[in-house]
């Protein structure tokens, strides 16, 4: 009886041992596996080709960036193999957040740049009084709203000049008549859009109408595409005027505000290479040639880069701030 009994147990020994071993093996097998997947997907391919951004570029409350984003050149790299984490990038302010990226077990340091280069949506309206009254800037506006969500600063726009070229003040019209008005709306990214309106004082029958002292503002627009109108009420100013720094700053803000614009631009597409750009604004007559309308800006950039220069963008500027394109390689808008 003890005797079987003892061989009973020595076979069930031999049976746990038996199991503790292949479970054993198997666990060896699956370490094995794992290192050995482990080592091929962390080992960079020979043919993979990889150029990390120094920084990119979004707008704010725009949305985070694509992976592939953040380099100029990825080749034989699969989407997968890129391990981001973009929780640290605020969307909702502006500033710079640095972004670590890994691949294959390397690790690449760039940032997110998180910009406001877009100007205030504005939208203004006609007033009319019977007689003269107190208003604001805020009263011909609509609308305006800003990509920031933050609230437009609203002004009269302070350079126009009258057919003499002496200074408008658009907040103090007080005889009957009706007047052009012009607005400027701005962000804290000294973002700025201008528009012009209508402010009619006293009733029509008793509105004067306009005496052009050197004739009205109409100009050959098929032969011009004005970026910039300093004509008013109707009237082009003094033909003597236009290198006068009062008149000429209209067209010197809106080529500056241009340069500004595309350096923005061209930091978010490009990241590298030089750029070279060239403004050239011409002042326009009316049919009449008896007065100045306003200038037109034609504007080229150039990118030269590993030695070669190229043509990129080629456009002339329009009164609501659009680019009529000749050449557009980045599709700018």
């Amino acid at each position: 009886m003890a005797r079987k009994f003892f061989n009973k147990k020595v076979h069930s020994t031999k049976k746990t041992m038996t199991q503790i071993i292949i479970i054993f093996i198997c666990i060896i097998g699956i370490i094995i596996c794992f290192v050995v997947a482990n080592y091929f997907n962390s080992r960079k391919p020979k043919d993979a080709i990889i150029e990390l951004r120094d920084s990119i570029y979004i707008e704010i409350n725009s949305e985070l960036p694509e992976k592939t984003t953040f380099f100029s050149k990825l080749e034989n790299v699969s989407e997968d193999s890129i391990d981001i984490s973009l929780v640290d990038v605020n969307i909702k302010e502006l500033g710079e957040y640095p972004v670590t990226l890994k691949i294959f077990n390397k690790k690449y340091n760039s940032k997110v740049i998180v910009v406001d280069t877009i100007e205030p949506d504005l939208t203004l309206e006609e007033l009319q009084f019977d007689e003269p009254t107190e208003y604001s800037a805020k009263d011909f506006v609509s609308s305006c709203k800003d990509n920031s969500e933050e609230e437009c600063k609203i002004e009269f726009y302070t350079l126009a000049v009258d057919q003499d070229g002496n200074e408008i003040d658009y907040s103090n019209y007080q005889e009957n008549g009706k007047y052009k008005i012009e607005i400027i709306a701005s962000d804290s990214s000294n973002n700025t859009t201008i528009k012009s309106t209508t402010l009619t004082i006293g009733k029509i029958d008793d509105i004067p109408s306009n005496v052009c002292k050197y004739g009205n503002n109409e100009y050959d627009s098929e032969k011009y595409i004005l970026a910039v109108d300093i004509s008013e009420n109707g009237c082009a100013i003094d033909p003597n005027l236009y290198k006068e720094e009062q008149q000429y700053s209209a067209i010197n803000r809106i080529m500056d505000e241009e340069t500004e614009r595309l350096q923005k631009e061209f930091k978010k597409l490009k990241g590298t290479g030089t750029i070279h750009l060239y403004r050239n604004p011409t002042v326009v007559l009316n049919k009449e040639e008896t007065g100045i309308v306003g200038y037109t800006l034609h504007v080229k950039m150039e990118i030269t880069e590993n030695g070669n220069t190229e043509l990129v963008e080629e456009y002339d500027l329009t009164l609501d701030g659009k680019r009529i394109f000749t050449v557009n390689k980045y599709n700018l808008e």
